[in-house]
């Protein structure tokens, strides 16, 4: 960003917090969380961390408002739904969980089959080394 834009970035967030202290704190924060996060793809293990974050489902709806009215209605609907978002949510965290479990299967495996197929191209390697030596010795006698 150029200085100017940043100056400006400066005293709106300065304007914002005398108008509502800790405003811009809690939308920091609010964006930190839903942030997509870095880019990952390749990493199966860094992935795998990214589902582990993300499996769990926060249930406590933010309830801040303006109008005082708003702050009492978001509260009696928080209230009077979070039986019912609850349920869904431990759901949906166990399925998350369950991938996560299901990811680190799938992520041990591939590092089992990585190792085999090591072994296995240097046991090749060693095996064409000695045909060639065999191929060698035959062709001389």
């Amino acid at each position: 960003m150029s200085p100017a834009r940043d100056e400006r970035w400066r005293a709106a967030a300065a304007k914002a917090e005398q108008l509502a202290p800790g405003y811009v704190d809690r939308v920091r924060l609010a964006a930190a969380r839903l942030a997509a996060g870095p880019d990952r793809r390749g990493d199966l293990r860094a992935s795998l961390a990214t589902v582990e974050e993300t499996a769990r489902v926060d249930l406590d709806a933010p309830t801040l408002s303006r109008l005082a009215a708003g702050r009492g209605l978001k509260e009696a609907v928080k209230r009077l739904t979070r039986w019912y978002l609850r349920y869904v949510g431990d759901q949906v965290t166990a399925f998350g969980q369950a991938v996560a479990t299901f990811g680190r299967e799938v992520a041990d495996r591939t590092d089992e089959l990585a190792d085999q197929q090591a072994a296995t191209a240097a046991k090749l390697a060693a095996l064409e080394a000695r045909v060639g030596q065999l191929e060698k010795e035959l062709k001389r006698s």
